[in-house]
């Protein structure tokens, strides 16, 4: 796959991934990079950077998560624990955004029934 078809299948830019090759994030695929031919791995790598920077991930913690996905040793522990810590504050988020609608909800109604139905 070129990048120009990783870009486009993936809806990225060109620069996202200069992004993430210029934070060390894509060593070892430089070449595949500057010849234009990604190869299954690059991709695959390319394809964990940009679903874990989705979920929020800084550049530092995209590290850390491939660090431990490429070691020899068994890390799904710890990776779980990551990815879980991130799910936890997503829910965090929503939980909080769901009262805020709530609130606002409540709010509406009130201004609607005080108003005999009108906007």
């Amino acid at each position: 796959m070129n990048m120009k078809e990783f870009c486009r299948q993936y809806a990225v830019t060109k620069d996202v991934i200069k992004a993430f090759l210029h934070a060390g994030l894509l060593k070892g695929f430089e070449d595949d990079l500057e010849r234009d031919c990604l190869c299954c791995f690059a991709v695959q790598r390319l394809e964990t950077c940009l679903c874990l920077h989705a979920l929020g991930f800084d550049i530092q913690t995209i590290k850390a998560y491939c660090s431990l996905a490429e070691s020899e040793d068994d890390t799904r522990v710890l990776r779980k624990e990551m990815l879980q810590e991130r799910r936890n504050e997503h829910l965090k988020n929503a939980h909080r955004i769901k009262k805020t609608l709530d609130c606002l909800d409540a709010v509406l109604q009130k201004l609607k029934s005080d108003t005999g139905g009108g906007t």
